[in-house]
């Protein structure tokens, strides 16, 4: 046999974690972008229990997976709960995969790649410490020493420190992401009901509490922090490696993009993509 071959037989799975919760339509053109530029991926999807209309029987894609489970979120509620019960969904179904995925479903990606990215790196996260210099909404507004579930967090992994970042294009080998799942599920005592985005500082304190050392940024670049306008010049420069992310202005209550200065080489896929066929969705579709 040949070493292609052989490593082809052995080649890393992608699972994706996405919650949706409207536009059926846009949902499967999110599903044929991501499989299109990560042949060989799958995707578990969870749906709203408010999202009356998704008809199940349109999604017949090849590995694409629908959560048996349904609850309920809203913006701004915490999505940690959602993708820990997509990934215990896919630990039940003995879904093969390798590294765990987090990404939203207005976000698209722009190239292929990812599976050699995750494989260099093993795990990728955003993580910046609790500091009043961060200038950070969540930072400002949330005293985490009085919460108990961060409490107990802090005491089972013996730190004192809190972390937080952006959710989308986070990533964990999947033996990494089994322990946060533990540690949300019977330490934090986690539930659907956090009414603030904990996917932002959960996963992010439980990973860097686990002191993994094999970590890099996240493959999601975002333009909801920094004013960063999505052009086809702009995408098609980027894919070129002909610039780098600028040093935008930064939304007020925001963290800075961890992109800002990096190239194409950690950017794999781009948010906010709005959900309806808008001029940005369809280039980027015909990448």
């Amino acid at each position: 046999m040949t070493p292609c071959k052989i490593s082809c037989l052995f080649r890393m799975v992608l699972l994706f974690s996405i919650p949706v919760h409207e536009q059926q339509d846009i949902i499967q053109n999110h599903i044929e972008n991501i499989l299109k530029h990560n042949p060989g991926a799958k995707i578990m999807l969870h749906v709203n229990i408010s999202f009356n209309s998704f008809d199940k029987t349109r999604i017949n894609y090849p590995n694409v997976f629908i959560n048996s489970k349904q609850f309920s979120y809203h913006h701004g509620s915490g999505l940690a709960w959602i993708h820990v019960q997509n990934y215990l969904e896919a630990i039940n179904l003995n879904i093969e995969f390798d590294h765990f995925c987090i990404i939203a479903s207005n976000e698209m990606f722009i190239r292929g790649g990812l599976l050699e990215y995750a494989e260099k790196n093993k795990n990728g996260l955003q993580t910046v410490e609790n500091s009043p210099d961060a200038g950070w909404h969540i930072f400002q507004n949330i005293n985490f020493e009085q919460r108990e579930g961060f409490r107990d967090i802090c005491a089972h992994l013996n730190t004192t420190k809190i972390y937080g970042g952006q959710a989308e294009g986070n990533f964990f080998e999947k033996e990494i992401f089994a322990k946060i799942a533990d540690i949300f599920i019977n330490v934090y005592k986690g539930c659907e009901n956090d009414s603030f985005p904990n996917e932002e500082v959960v996963f992010q304190t439980i990973f860097m509490g686990l002191k993994v050392e094999n970590y890099t940024v996240p493959f999601t670049l975002q333009n909801y922090c920094n004013v960063l306008p999505y052009t086809n010049e702009f995408i098609t420069d980027l894919l070129a490696n002909k610039i780098s992310v600028p040093y935008a202005q930064r939304s007020p209550g925001c963290l800075s993009s961890p992109h800002l200065g990096k190239n194409i080489d950690s950017i794999f896929s781009l948010k906010k993509v709005e959900r309806d066929m808008n001029p940005l969705r369809k280039f980027i579709s015909d990448l």
